[in-house]
């Protein structure tokens, strides 16, 4: 089991959610949120790779920098003030992901 965990967050790690900073990408920042709002299944996949990443301490430094990026990447759509909605946030997935 832990095999196919670890080949999950490998292949997270290389996904565009680990090596994008979306705090620099409003556009696409903005296509994800479009997709929260549109597919609400999508935001517990979001909290489901929170809480996959969640147990780091077997995590190498090259999966350490990919899930600070993850992490901020989601917390930065779920909390992060948005432009486009007149710097409103979502405040409908505030229960489901946790502030860090």
């Amino acid at each position: 089991m832990y095999k196919e965990i670890d080949r999950v967050r490998s292949r997270l790690a290389l996904s565009p959610w680990g090596l994008i900073d979306l705090t620099t990408e409003e556009q696409i920042r903005d296509f994800l949120i479009d997709l929260v709002l549109d597919e609400p299944a999508f935001l517990s996949q979001l909290a489901f790779v929170r809480k996959l990443f969640g147990s780091t301490h077997h995590l190498t430094s090259d999966d350490h920098a990919a899930w600070d990026q993850i992490d901020a990447n989601i917390v930065h759509i779920c909390f992060g003030r948005l432009a486009k909605r007149d710097g409103q946030a979502l405040l409908h997935v505030r229960p489901l992901i946790v502030r860090p």
